[in-house]
């Protein structure tokens, strides 16, 4: 399984694209990936399932969630949203 360190939630999708078809991914640098090379700078495809801190994607690749970047734990801070270390991710 990859490990995702220094990560944080990102989008993707454009200026143009509907809120709703926007995708909610993974930025950060990974380990252990089958294909990236350790200490990339990767954007994972779209989160399909959320299980504590093992993230899976739409392509099936499981990523384990290692220590968060700390630009992303500020934002979470200036926005008021609390960073549970056991469940850092919340899907709808």
């Amino acid at each position: 399984m990859a490990k995702l360190e220094q990560w944080g939630v990102c989008e993707r999708g454009d200026y143009f694209t509907a809120p709703e078809a926007k995708m909610i991914c993974l930025t950060g640098i990974v380990y252990g990936h089958p294909v990236k090379p350790d200490g990339k700078k990767i954007v994972t495809n779209a989160i399909a399932a959320v299980d504590g801190r093992i993230i899976t994607t739409y392509s099936g690749t499981e990523y384990v969630l290692g220590e968060p970047a700390p630009k992303y734990l500020q934002y979470l801070k200036d926005n008021g949203y609390e960073y549970n270390k056991n469940f850092p991710i919340r899907m709808k």
